[in-house]
């Protein structure tokens, strides 16, 4: 004769409970302990990407994450306005080590972080149509640190030259005050284009 019905949560089924008998033996409690309550024991369960799960039956079992993720991982969009992930470390070091970039299988829109051969990218662009999208990096103060070498800034050349280099909000004058330096040589070696504030402007460079 079957048991009474007896609400179960997690873990073991309502029918599993609602199938055991009033009068019950070992060899029944064998089985039951084989079918069910094993099964629900969560050191049995199928570790997961980047899950580690351990443990004995006298010390119990941990659950933890870390070690190496296998690709792809694909972290959903949060229910709510915030954000999808959060490193967070000490305030003396903490950050992401990217040491590889691989586009392929890349498709649609994004922004990519990667490293190889010596350089690191970051980048906004459109795999799908195989073009470079607009990206903005703000903060109060950017700085390039040489890191051993030379600092040095790179801007690449688009067709429109002075589009290339916009510095927008930037701070004008009309006059300057002299200095101790000698004057402008009459003919520069040439004139570095750019836009300033929506405006296209030539500024002389000459022979090192």
């Amino acid at each position: 004769m079957a048991g009474p019905n007896i609400p179960v949560t997690k873990g073991i089924s309502a029918q599993a409970v609602r199938s055991i008998p009033n009068d019950w033996d070992a060899q029944w409690f064998k089985r039951f302990i084989t079918d069910h309550m094993q099964k629900a024991d969560y050191r049995n369960a199928t570790a997961g990407n980047g899950i580690t799960i351990t443990g004995t039956e006298q010390g119990g079992g941990t659950i933890s994450s870390g070690g190496t993720l296998t690709s792809p991982v694909v972290i959903p969009a949060p229910a709510t306005s915030s954000a999808a992930l959060t490193v967070q470390g000490s305030t003396i070091s903490s950050g992401i080590q990217v040491i590889g970039y691989v586009s392929t299988g890349f498709t649609g829109q994004g922004v990519e972080l990667g490293f190889t051969g010596g350089t690191g990218y970051l980048q906004a662009y459109d795999r799908t149509n195989s073009v470079s999208l607009p990206l903005t990096l703000t903060a109060t103060t950017m700085t390039f640190s040489p890191g051993g070498g030379v600092a040095r800034l790179t801007l690449g050349a688009t067709a429109s030259v002075q589009s290339a280099y916009n510095f927008a909000g930037s701070a004008v004058a009309t006059s300057a005050t002299a200095g101790g330096s000698s004057a402008l040589p009459a003919t520069p070696l040439g004139y570095w284009q750019i836009e300033i504030n929506g405006v296209n402007v030539k500024i002389p460079y000459y022979n090192n």
